[in-house]
């Protein structure tokens, strides 16, 4: 066989019967250029994939066997990464993206008739409109229900470094309100990719019974989940540095 780059690149794409296989893989053993073209092809190959829908592969077994093959030539540790890599958990994709319910007539605290300015704010809460809502609740005097609902509206419009400190002040200072609060630093910590005090919040409101302890356990579980998967692919990473020549 003489070099030819479009069966190098069948090969990477499995496109391949197994004899063609065996051909182009005897080749690739005898000829340097052919073997840093294949490198720079899976690696290509690799890129397009993650930026685009992967497509079905014709044969995962063949695939097997020409990495197989390939081991010899130190090629090995390539296509491992080439076929089994993936990216970490995307942690801010887990956190909620719902506002707490509001019911006028429910709140939690024994404050005296909410003012015209305070059904303003809770009405463009209740629209979704939270940057106005927020704006408005931040004028109203801080009591725990405007506190926890700005801190709602502060979290869904990003701005997390405020809506931690305000939960947190919460969580100290409102039991009626605490577990709710919460929640939702439990998520902020998940939208600072910081899963292990999300879930040590979590645990909390597991074993505390609360309102939100089956949510809770349903996202802690995901987590877990997230968590061995991410260490699992960095055990896979290291095994392929060692083989690295």
């Amino acid at each position: 066989m003489n070099c030819d780059e479009t069966k190098l690149i069948e090969l990477t794409r499995a496109q391949l019967s197994e004899a063609e296989c065996d051909t182009v893989i005897r080749h690739v053993e005898s000829c340097s250029t052919c073997r840093e073209r294949l490198q720079v092809m899976v690696a290509l190959e690799d890129l397009y994939r993650n930026q685009t829908s992967a497509q079905p592969r014709r044969s995962h077994h063949r695939l097997l066997g020409i990495a197989a093959s390939l081991a010899a030539l130190c090629l090995l540790p390539i296509l491992l990464t080439f076929y089994f890599s993936s990216t970490p958990p995307d942690w801010q994709s887990f956190s909620t993206k719902d506002p707490y319910p509001y019911f006028p007539l429910q709140v939690r605290s024994l404050e005296p008739p909410s003012p015209p300015s305070h059904e303003r704010a809770m009405q463009l809460y209740s629209e979704g409109d939270f940057q106005a809502a927020a704006q408005h609740l931040d004028q109203l005097p801080k009591t725990p229900d405007n506190n926890f609902f700005l801190g709602v509206c502060l979290y869904l419009n990003t701005e997390h470094e405020r809506a931690a400190e305000i939960f947190t002040d919460i969580i100290l200072s409102s039991p009626r309100w605490a577990d709710a609060a919460r929640w939702y630093r439990a998520n902020i910590y998940l939208r600072q990719s910081n899963p292990h005090q999300a879930l040590d919040s979590l645990e909390q409101l597991i074993q505390g019974e609360t309102e939100f302890a089956e949510e809770a356990k349903t996202l802690s579980r995901k987590i877990e989940e997230g968590l061995r998967n991410d260490s699992s692919r960095q055990m896979e990473r290291d095994e392929i540095d060692t083989r690295k020549p």
